[in-house]
């Protein structure tokens, strides 16, 4: 691989999901055998930092472009399912990311996207469509960088300054 950033795991622990950034691709590992079964291209990113989560509720890999400042929804076959951000246009409003970074995926199938370049969690329905902000710049201190959902559900942010916070988000 060239530039990896992003790992995760497939469906039922078979597959190991790597995001390279430097080949523009994502690498399908065999769990069992560690031998590469697949490279999915992703020529719509940028190339260096890539992070990804599996959407097993819609057979999904969602990448992050950090550069492009986009999110995507990609098929094991590379199909492009969504897109959420303007390619290559960093912005604050509704529809639109800066420097994203770590996304994560939670049973109900949202989805959440690191915004670190506007210090705010994203929250995308499985269809990539908006839902809202959450733990916006007045809630976490630096930027989020990683995001991720625990056992207990709760929402486990990790920022550029080196904290981790869990954080319930639904009542």
């Amino acid at each position: 691989m060239a530039d990896p950033w992003g790992v995760t795991m497939g469906i039922l622990g078979k597959k190991v999901y790597v995001c390279d950034g430097g080949a523009q691709c994502i690498c399908a590992y065999d769990m069992n055998s560690f031998q590469l079964v697949n490279r999915i291209p992703i020529p719509m990113c940028s190339k260096g930092s890539l992070h990804c989560a599996c959407h097993h509720g819609i057979n999904a890999i969602i990448v992050s472009d950090y550069s492009a400042h986009c999110a995507y929804a990609v098929t094991p076959q590379g199909d492009v399912m969504f897109q959420y951000g303007a390619r290559s246009q960093s912005g604050s409003g509704d529809g639109q990311l800066s420097n994203p970074r770590g996304v994560c995926v939670d049973k109900f199938g949202h989805i959440f996207v690191a915004d670190s370049g506007n210090h705010r969690v994203v929250v995308l329905g499985s269809d990539g469509k908006f839902h809202r902000n959450i733990l916006t710049r007045n809630d976490v201190i630096g930027s989020p960088v990683s995001v991720d959902v625990n056992s207990n559900g709760e929402l486990v942010v990790g920022t550029n300054t080196g904290e981790i916070s869990t954080y319930k988000y639904i009542n």
